[in-house]
């Protein structure tokens, strides 16, 4: 993660975020601001993007894809997440004040409530399997 956590993103931040979690392939300025425009309707100035990058750059949520030599080329950038989406709600819960561990268990049991899962079994194998991913499957 970046050098500061963010209480929560921005909503500029966030559709930005948004467009590239889509994506699954780097992004340019221009196929960003073109996306915002067409996905959420939202005009991004040069200006806005640049201060936008330069957040998410802050935080450790975004990365320049570097060319095969190593170097980034400064106007020509193209950027990736670092964060998964999952991996950012997650942070979302984990930044919180009151937080602790010892609540990972009920969060889990609410997730499955509030997305109305009738048979938890499949996926909390999955759980199983991500925790433990040198464990052979049973």
């Amino acid at each position: 993660m970046g050098k500061k956590k963010p209480d929560h993103l921005t909503k500029s931040e966030r559709i930005f975020m948004e467009i590239l979690w889509d994506a699954r392939r780097p992004l340019s300025r221009p196929e960003v601001v073109e996306l915002a425009q067409q996905q959420h309707g939202v005009a991004m100035p040069m200006s806005t993007f640049h201060l936008l990058v330069n957040r998410l750059l802050e935080i450790g949520y975004i990365s320049p894809v570097a060319e095969p030599s190593g170097r980034v080329k400064r106007h020509t950038r193209q950027f990736v997440p670092k964060v998964t989406r999952n991996e950012h709600f997650a942070l979302q819960i984990v930044w919180s004040d009151k937080f602790v561990p010892g609540d990972i268990p009920s969060i889990v049991c609410a997730l499955f409530r509030f997305a109305r899962v009738p048979d938890p079994v499949q996926i909390l194998r999955a759980i199983e399997a991500e925790l433990n991913p040198t464990s052979s499957p049973k």
